[in-house]
């Protein structure tokens, strides 16, 4: 059907913030060969970044938890 259950909202959730953990750690590896103004852009992309996989992994453990 159309609709997920919340267990596959989960998962969906889950692997989201782990993209978003591997962009992480792709980032931190520029961090090294970067520039001055372009290691400020990406520090900022990182915080930006963190923020987002941090609120997916605590909406993948809340909707883990709802039955569905």
């Amino acid at each position: 059907g159309i609709f997920m259950t919340m267990k596959e909202l989960s998962k969906e959730y889950k692997i989201h913030a782990n993209l978003l953990s591997i962009r992480i750690e792709q980032l931190k590896v520029e961090l090294d060969t970067a520039r001055l103004l372009e290691k400020e852009q990406i520090e900022e992309r990182i915080r930006m970044l963190s923020i987002m996989r941090d609120e997916a992994n605590e909406l993948s453990k809340v909707t883990a938890q709802l039955n569905g």
